[in-house]
């Protein structure tokens, strides 16, 4: 989009550009895969031998909603970095077909450098390992159960500051 110059035209409308970008990238493809992931929630879920009290529940629908916003921030981070990089489809295809299919397996296979890299500054392990983990071994999570939601906000701002500091950086193309 800001290669083709075509970024522009979200800065002239009045919406503000980063809405205009996310709602943009919403789509009809999104909807099979939410489906599909959803199901697939729910089947695990019942299989799962746990008391489901107010506690679980709460935190599943947090844990859920933190996923969402940590991966959207993400991608707003790999996004806004075509503000500085012309190609960014590199970026793009190393983090989300190598390393996120890493958060795929348990973390601790890793060592103890990618265990701490994918829990703390890339939270790929908030997204998946950590809730699922408090599901499944019931091991006591409190730390991080406290943690999700701050480090859900900080990565939210850490992409919002990248993004406004990308959008100051964007020089068209012209004509």
């Amino acid at each position: 989009m800001i290669q083709q110059g075509s970024f522009d035209q979200l800065l002239i409308r009045p919406i503000k550009p980063f809405w205009h970008f996310m709602i943009m990238r919403f789509n009809d493809a999104w909807i099979v895969p939410i489906i599909v992931r959803g199901s697939l929630l729910g089947v695990s879920l019942a299989h799962i031998q746990n008391d489901w009290d107010l506690k679980s529940s709460l935190f599943l629908v947090a844990a859920m909603i933190c996923a969402v916003i940590i991966n959207i921030s993400l991608k707003i981070i790999i996004a806004a970095s075509t503000f500085w990089i012309y190609d960014s489809s590199g970026l793009h295809h190393i983090f989300f077909a190598t390393i996120y299919d890493l958060s795929y397996y348990p973390v601790s296979i890793y060592g103890a450098f990618i265990e701490s890299l994918f829990t703390w500054f890339i939270p790929l392990a908030f997204v998946s390992i950590v809730p699922i983990s408090y599901f499944i071994s019931h091991i006591d999570m409190t730390l991080h159960l406290i943690l999700l939601p701050l480090i859900t906000l900080i990565f939210v701002t850490i992409a919002m500051i990248i993004w406004k500091r990308g959008v100051k950086r964007y020089e068209s193309t012209g004509s």
